[in-house]
């Protein structure tokens, strides 16, 4: 409901605001922070918990599901050169 209001206000007033106000971005800091006060885990509501920071290390991927990727990654490399040229 607040995405759809706030759509419309924006649609509304949009010459008169000249920026675009960011709902869902206000939306998830306050689920954020409703979820920290409230203890929502110990009701039932799962959370990702603590979130590490950084990125991790690059390593080389397996090839493990090669010979299964292999036949339909030709199929699609064929249907979009074949979309492509057309």
């Amino acid at each position: 409901i607040v995405l759809y209001l706030a759509k419309y206000l924006n649609e509304r007033f949009k010459s008169k605001i000249r920026i675009v106000l960011p709902c869902e971005l206000i939306l998830v800091i306050i689920g954020t922070v409703v979820s920290h006060f409230t203890k929502l885990s110990t009701h039932g509501v799962s959370i990702v918990g603590e979130i590490k920071r950084g990125l991790p290390l690059p390593t080389i991927p397996t090839f493990n599901h090669v010979n299964e990727l292999i036949t339909p990654a030709i199929t699609i490399a064929a249907v979009s050169l074949s979309i492509s040229i057309s």
